[in-house]
């Protein structure tokens, strides 16, 4: 589940997707730190959206409030996002990855109050969790004890703060989590249930 990868140029080659999500989001969050109005521009606004600032609903998963907020959102991506990317293929990790992450910041818009603000990857970050957790579910991965207990420490840790931290938009992680569920089985290859299997 944990990919290990010898050098930097073939985790880039087989795992596309997952670097250029890490390219994108480490080039806005420098952006950002140089333009101040730029960051404020991507930032999921709810009364800029309903203002008719559209964008705002996908452009907070490239954001990031913090620099522990941008490492650890990122770090969480290259742990997890690889198997996926390898297994589901890449456009149907993409699409896991941008409608977890999109569905959550929908659900902030029509449940949050228009004052509300907020930025982060981490709906779409839900979403890989709730992948891991419909493999779990059906009982078709069988991984090594160690990495479960890595996975579940993990996911564990980041729903603990979620309820616990400031200025955490739990709304999006819960929605994300349970859209990264109900989606995986129109994303997964055809030969799914012969293919999961961990040493």
């Amino acid at each position: 589940m944990f990919t290990k990868i010898e050098n930097t140029q073939s985790f880039i080659h087989l795992y596309p997707v997952v670097c250029g999500l890490v390219f994108i989001q480490t080039f806005i969050f420098l952006l950002c730190m140089l333009h101040t109005d730029f960051f404020h521009t991507l930032l999921g606004h709810n009364e800029a959206i309903a203002r008719g600032d559209y964008w705002r609903i996908i452009t907070p998963l490239f954001v990031h409030l913090s620099f522990h907020h941008f490492i650890s959102n990122l770090l969480t991506l290259i742990l997890l996002g690889p198997f996926l990317e390898g297994y589901m293929r890449r456009v149907s990790f993409l699409l896991l990855y941008i409608c977890s992450g999109l569905a959550g910041n929908i659900a902030t818009f029509f449940l949050q109050p228009l004052s509300y603000v907020h930025a982060g990857s981490s709906g779409a970050l839900f979403g890989i969790f709730g992948t891991y957790f419909y493999f779990f579910y059906t009982n078709k991965v069988h991984i090594n004890s160690r990495e479960k207990q890595l996975f579940l420490l993990l996911v564990g840790s980041n729903i603990f703060f979620s309820f616990t931290l400031e200025n955490i938009n739990t709304l999006s992680h819960l929605v994300g989590i349970v859209s990264g569920s109900l989606l995986t089985p129109f994303l997964l290859p055809k030969n799914y249930k012969s293919k999961l299997h961990f040493k």
